[in-house]
């Protein structure tokens, strides 16, 4: 309510008069409504520009605003605010002009580098990163074919952090500025990107770097690939270790593709033949070149959702191309794309090509100038694959017909008619573009099995791993059930099932059919597919005893299998899945329990050690199953009996899955060197290793002995607290283990006469544990950590050493009237931290202040009793140790 009055000189006083109105205060919020003659139901249209405007309110003079900065439709909200001319509170009546918006959720990915943008860090900037973490974005494009990049997460948009050449890539609320436009140009294998404002071009540096704008060159960290799956395309691995097999799952080569450095020419970049010797061979200006993986010469570990397409010298480079190298040659670099030809006797040769001459790209591989033309190259240079990301992996636009609510968008019908066309090998899955058809996404029926109900095959997708659960029941001998081709493994895998009558073995094809392997057929029988799992993509494992690994000593005999898919692994987010056979022929070589098969890279590792029933093979036998083991420093190793020596055998890695710790092991020699003469011991235990997660450290491997006395220098943040003292399994017997708190670890025996030494089974936290009350005249060690418990989820860690007090030690005197059985009470742990089940543990029983060690077994009761067994004599107990005592409560 308002007072109006109506005074003045010019009226007599008694003239005057005043009167109370109801006037719109309005509280800033849009209110929709049934329409009536009120002011604040008028608007005033302010023009703002040309073709712009602002809409005022008449009753209170207030601008339409939207105070939230997100450009994603449905997020910013509508309301009153003094009116400023603020990009928010402009407008213009939509036309054919007007930007189109498109929520397309793609990632941004980089493929020679094997990387995606990010999120923005807290300073907004984006980093290269996993694309397995990597950001989606929404796009606009408008009347230009420019395009805005809209974070699907944020709405925000992407722009340079300023003008200067190197400017960090960050997000900002969006505008309508050019410095959050982007003029994309269409190179072999996506984008090359401009900022419209800038004119400097996004440049991906490499894993784990802030992305930033730089002059615009042609190459690949340039080269930004807008995708529907951010795990299609390659992935470069730096494999040091040598724990990768050079052949790539999907094709029929048992060579892989490496990057190799070209010293000579900058920093160019060119793909090679990966040897199964871990080198890398080249073809750079007519001159055969190697040079030996690891370091920056990085090799291929995946290949995902790509297709190899014919290609002859002077085509232009496929479209979808997708990016492997560069030329260094300044402002004329050049991208290079990997192509592969089919040499003499169907040997494979991977190598570059690239447009820096017209009519002349050739397929650059070593020995391409063997047995030459009339042009001076042989035939397979010419005629030749170029590697493509598949139709159904990328988001595809022809930026040069953008136009607003153009069909194009997300499609090439182009791409599918050129996959199609023949390759130049036979029986590759990825060599045709593979579509659903007909059939349904969880498969369909063979030999007349059903869905058992509601219960029926169910198939879940995540990244490239494939999850099948659900039953099938009635059918008759034969094949069993067709899981769609683009979900299919890259060859047979086998798992171990249950059925109404027991255990089976079954294989799932490439083409997607699932089969048994061995006859196992019943009258209305159901078979259930849980536990199945396995990667549409994935690494490929090398063999111990295949290549020059640094697992191999003489060869342990374990091969790869051609009729079944060689071991693999593959991640999605901490998930680690492992699938293929290999067979064992050890000639001169006994396989005995703990044989490695093959390790897993770092960040493919799990915390503790695992088993897995798997199916297994003795020749001569059934289709059993058997045990493996997988250790945190990423050995996968036979468990079981021993083999005789003349045995062939075959092993299915397939049912290992498992969560990758989150503080993958590392080489131990990162966190301090071994001394005194001792060595990694590859040959028995693997190397050696640790991990921290959650503050518990685990050992792994083993050494080589050398010295007596201190043997390893680790940094103190993986360091106990106090003094701990381990058992340690060696060649011989065992050796007394001294953890120090600055990290020194030392082996101490009085017979110092063993080879190598385990770090298996030493496990501690490195924070102070909860004090673990010892009872009955036990005491501590003066130098050594009390005891002490930590829980860690489901995990009990207990360390500590305790002795016997000199009352107990001196039989004849008894001061506090102790039962010599009750002594036998060592602690009692907290509720909360009780075993399911009795456990026994030896442990070190030694005067700890000499070297000669022996074990003493002790057990733990379900009420959390701690005590030495009754058929030991507690007058031969000196001291006990706790450390190494381990376990998971319910």
């Amino acid at each position: 309510e308002v007072k109006k009055e109506f005074t003045g000189p010019g009226l007599p006083k008694d003239a005057s008069f005043s009167y109370s109105v109801d006037t719109f205060q309005g509280d800033g919020k849009i209110n929709v409504a049934n329409c009536n003659n009120k002011s604040e139901y008028y608007w005033k249209i302010l023009k703002h520009g040309e073709g712009w405007m602002q809409m005022a309110n008449r009753a209170t003079s207030q601008c339409l605003h939207f105070k939230e900065n997100s450009s994603l439709p449905g997020q910013a909200i509508a309301e009153w605010a003094s009116c400023t001319g603020s990009a928010n509170q402009v407008y213009r009546v939509a036309d054919k002009t007007t930007p189109e918006y498109y929520a397309s959720n793609i990632a941004l990915k980089n493929d020679s580098e094997s990387a995606c943008f990010s999120d923005p860090d807290a300073n907004g900037k984006i980093t290269m990163v996993d694309c397995t973490k990597g950001a989606k974005y929404n796009y606009v494009i408008d009347i230009r074919g420019y395009i805005k990049f809209i974070n699907a997460k944020s709405g925000n948009c992407i722009q340079p952090e300023n003008y200067q050449n190197g400017a960090f890539l960050i997000e900002k609320p969006c505008t309508q500025l050019d410095y959050q436009w982007w003029n994309p140009t269409t190179v072999p294998g996506g984008w090359r990107i401009q900022n419209a404002q800038t004119n400097t071009c996004t440049h991906a540096p490499g894993l784990g770097q802030t992305a930033v704008t730089e002059t615009c060159k042609d190459w690949a960290q340039s080269v930004i690939a807008p995708v529907i799956d951010p795990y299609s395309g390659i992935t470069y691995t730096n494999d040091a270790s040598l724990l990768l097999s050079p052949a790539i799952p999907e094709t029929t080569a048992d060579v892989g593709i490496c990057l190799a450095h070209v010293t000579s020419a900058g920093n160019t970049q060119v793909t090679g033949t990966l040897g199964n010797d871990r080198k890398c061979y080249f073809n750079f200006k007519g001159k055969d070149l190697s040079v030996p993986a690891g370091g920056k010469n990085t090799t291929v570990s995946v290949l995902d959702g790509t297709i190899w397409q014919a290609h002859t010298m002077g085509e232009k480079i496929p479209e979808y191309a997708v990016p492997g190298g560069f030329l260094d040659a300044g402002a004329k670099s050049k991208a290079t794309y990997i192509c592969r030809a089919k040499v003499n006797y169907g040997s494979t040769k991977f190598g570059w090509v690239a447009e820096e001459n017209s009519g002349n790209n050739l397929c650059n591989y070593q020995l391409m100038h063997n047995s030459e033309d009339a042009h001076g190259y042989t035939r397979p240079a010419q005629d030749f694959e170029v590697l493509v990301r598949r139709a159904d992996k990328a988001y595809l636009l022809h930026l040069s017909d953008l136009k607003p609510g153009g069909s194009s968008a997300g499609q090439d019908p182009i791409i599918k008619t050129r996959a199609n066309q023949k390759s130049l090998y036979e029986g590759e899955r990825n060599t045709k573009a593979i579509e659903l058809g007909p059939q349904a996404q969880n498969g369909s029926p063979l030999s007349g099995y059903v869905p058992d109900g509601d219960n029926g095959p169910k198939i879940t997708n995540t990244g490239n791993i494939v999850t099948i659960k659900g039953r099938v029941r009635g059918g008759s001998r034969g094949a069993i059930w067709r899981i769609p081709e683009n979900l299919a493994p890259e060859n047979t895998i086998l798992f171990r099932v249950k059925t109404s009558f027991g255990n089976v073995i079954i294989g799932i094809k490439r083409d997607g059919t699932i089969v048994p392997i061995e006859e196992f057929w019943r009258g209305n029988m159901w078979i259930d597919f849980a536990g199945v799992e396995f990667s549409t993509s994935s690494v490929a494992l090398a063999v111990k005893g295949t290549g020059p690994s640094p697992m191999d000593s003489e060869g342990s005999g374990w091969q790869t299998s051609g009729k079944y898919a060689s071991p693999r692994a593959a991640k999605v987010g901490s998930h680690v899945v492992v699938n293929g056979v290999v067979t064992g022929h050890n000639g001169n070589f006994e396989m005995t329990r703990g044989a490695v098969i093959a390790s897993l890279p770092d960040g493919m590792r799990p915390s503790k050690q695992l088993q897995f029933n798997v199916p297994m093979q003795k020749i001569g036998e059934s289709i059993t199953s058997g045990i493996v083991n997988v250790y945190p420093d990423g050995r996968i190793a036979l468990e079981g009996r021993d083999y005789d020596v003349q045995n062939k055998i075959f092993v299915s890695l397939s049912g290992i899955s498992f969560e990758a710790t989150a503080n993958s092991f590392t080489r131990a020699d990162e966190y301090g060197p071994l001394l005194n003469g001792w060595k990694p011991d590859q040959e028995h235990n693997g190397g050696y290793a640790f991990s921290i997660e959650n503050d518990i450290v685990t050992f792994s491997g083993g050494v080589i002995a050398g010295g007596r006395g201190d043997f390893w220098k680790m940094s103190t943040n993986a360091a106990p607290p106090e003094r701990l003292v381990f058992t340690a399994k060696t060649s011989e017997d065992i050796v007394r283990l001294d953890i120090l708190p600055n990290g020194m670890v030392s082996a101490n025996n009085y017979f110092f006469d063993f080879n190598w030494l385990s770090l298996e089974g030493i496990v501690y936290s490195r924070r102070k544990p909860n004090a673990l009350p010892f009872e009955n005249g036990w005491e501590q060690v003066d130098g050594y950590a009390a005891p002490g418990v930590v829980k860690v989820g489901k995990q009990i860690v207990v360390t500590g050493v305790v002795a016997r007090s000199a009352q107990q030690n001196n039989q004849d005197y008894n001061p506090f009237g102790v039962n010599p059985s009750e002594t036998r009470l060592v602690a009692r742990l907290p509720e909360g931290m009780h075993p399911a089940k009795t456990l026994r543990f030896d442990t070190l029983n030694t005067n700890v202040k000499s070297n000669n060690p022996g074990t003493i077994r002790v057990e733990i009761y379900t009420d959390g009793r701690i005590e030495v067994p009754g058929n030991i004599e507690i007058s031969d107990v000196k001291s006990i140790s706790l450390s190494g005592i381990t376990f998971n409560v319910q």
